[in-house]
Formats: C-alpha cells, structure tokens, sequence
C-alpha cells in the first residue's frame, strides 16, 4: 500500500495526484489489455464456427465418395461376373441338336 507523507492541510497533493495517475495507467492497460482478449476470443469462437462448417461439408463430401467406391466397387464386380459369363459362352457354345 502506498504511504503519502503529510503536509499542513493533508497528503501530498503531488504525491496523491502521481499515485492517481499511476493507478489510472495500471488500470487502463488492464482495460485494454482485456478488450483485445476479448477480441481474440470472440475471433477464434468465429473461427471454430467456420471451421465446424468446413468439417461438416468435408463430412458429406467423405460419404458422398464412401458411396462412390462402394458402387464402382459393385459395379466392378458385375462386369467381372458378365465376362466370365460372356467367355464360357464364347468357350463353350450351347450344343445344337
């Protein structure tokens, strides 16, 4: 705590006007220092917000490509089942009588 020395009629003046005036700094560069944490915080929440959005997109696009593969997938597999049903009919004709 500060200790103001004593003059006739009261404190210091200069002594409490200097404590004033340096509380009066302390206290605004708190301010300030709180007012641009605050921005930050309020840009990094917009920033998660973007990047759940973002997320969310890469997710449907993911599917919508699980999905793709699944179908090439099956798709390979019929024609495979089609050429092996093609080549034994090529291989071995149906018998005429």
């Amino acid at each position: 705590m500060e200790k103001f020395n004593y003059e006739p009629n009261g404190y210091n003046r200069k002594e409490v006007n200097k404590f004033i005036s340096d509380v009066i700094d302390q206290t605004s560069g708190i301010v300030e220092k709180y007012k641009i944490q605050k921005e930050t915080i309020i840009n990094q929440q917009k920033e998660i917000e973007d990047l759940k959005v973002k997320l969310e997109h890469y997710k449907r696009h993911e599917q919508t490509i699980k999905d793709s593969i699944i179908r090439a997938e099956n798709n390979a597999q019929e024609i495979k089942l089609l050429a092996k049903t093609l080549l034994f009919s090529l291989l071995f004709p149906p018998l005429s009588i």
